[in-house]
C-alpha cells in the first residue's frame, strides 16, 4: 500500500489525499471537504445512526494520507460511491446531501484518473466519505478510463450510488456499466439507484414547485417499475431531486 503514481490532482489550495494501493493500480482520491459526522447529521438525521460506530478495519477500508500535516497516516472508511452518465448531477446530489457545495464538476473533468470526496470522521481514523468520479457518455476513449476508476472505486466501496436521469429515454449506455461492474447478482447487492431529476420529467409544469408534480409522480412510478426490470438485484431504486432537493430523506435513509 505504498504509492507509486505521481501527485493526485487536487484543490490548488489542498493536496491532500487518500491512495489505495494495488498490485499495479494505485488510485487517488481528492479530499475536497472534511467535518465531523455530528454535523452532516444535523442536516440528515439519518447519518446519526453512524455516530460512535466501530468501523471494521477490513482491507477494502484502508487508505492512506498523502500531503499535509497527516500525510502517511491510515485511515478506515465507508466509502458511498456515486457513478453515472456525465450531467447526471452525481456532483450536485452529494452537494444536496451535505447542505453546501462542497464539490464542483469542473474539478473532475480535469483530472480523468483520480475522484474527489466528502469526508465526515466518525471517530479517530475512522469516516464515512461520499465519492466522485468523472460521468461516463462522453466518449469511446474516455468510458474506457473511467470505468477502469469505477472498477477501482467500486471495490473499495460499501454502498455504490448508480446515479440515473428521470428524464432519460435511453438507458443503454448506462446499463452496460452496470453490467461490466455488478456481473454477479450477489455484487448488486450495495448497489442504490438514484433517480434524479424527477421534477424534469414529462409533463413538465410552469410552476414553481418544490419537488415533482402529481402527474409527474405518476411518470416516476412507471420508470421505477421500468429500471426495476433493466437493473434487477439493485436493493433499492430511489426517487430524487438535487435541485430543489426532493426525498433526499429516503436516499440518505438507504445510504
Amino acid at each position: 500500500l505504498h504509492s507509486e503514481g505521481g501527485e493526485a490532482c487536487g484543490h490548488p489550495g489542498r493536496k491532500e489525499t487518500h491512495q489505495l494501493g494495488r498490485e499495479l493500480v494505485l488510485m487517488h482520491i481528492a479530499i475536497r471537504h472534511e467535518a465531523d459526522l455530528l454535523t452532516l447529521a444535523l442536516h440528515q438525521p439519518a447519518f446519526g445512526r453512524l455516530v460512535g460506530l466501530d468501523v471494521a478495519p477490513m482491507a477494502h477500508r484502508r487508505w492512506v494520507r498523502r500531503g499535509g500535516a497527516a500525510t502517511g497516516r491510515d485511515m478506515h472508511i465507508l466509502h458511498v460511491a456515486f457513478i453515472g452518465k456525465s450531467g447526471y448531477g452525481k456532483s450536485s446530489l452529494i452537494n444536496a446531501i451535505v447542505g453546501r457545495d462542497v464539490l464542483e464538476t469542473s474539478a473532475i473533468e480535469a483530472c480523468t484518473q483520480d475522484a474527489q470526496n466528502a469526508s465526515f470522521r466518525i471517530a479517530g481514523d475512522q469516516f464515512l466519505s461520499f465519492a466522485d468520479v468523472p460521468g461516463i457518455g462522453e466518449s469511446t476513449e474516455r468510458d474506457s478510463q473511467y470505468l477502469a476508476l469505477y472498477d477501482e472505486l467500486v471495490a473499495a466501496s460499501d454502498v455504490v450510488v448508480h446515479v440515473l436521469r428521470a428524464d432519460c429515454r435511453d438507458y443503454a449506455i448506462d446499463l452496460a456499466a452496470f453490467e461490466r461492474l455488478f456481473p454477479r447478482r450477489a455484487d448488486r447487492r450495495k448497489v442504490i439507484l438514484a433517480l434524479n431529476g424527477c421534477d424534469k420529467i414529462e409533463p413538465l409544469s410552469r410552476k414553481r414547485e418544490s419537488g415533482p408534480s402529481e402527474a409527474q409522480l405518476r411518470q416516476v412510478q412507471e420508470k421505477l417499475a421500468l429500471l426495476g426490470q433493466m437493473f434487477p438485484g439493485v436493493r433499492q431504486i430511489v426517487p430524487c431531486c438535487a435541485t430543489p432537493a426532493w426525498n433526499l430523506a429516503s436516499l440518505t435513509h438507504a445510504l
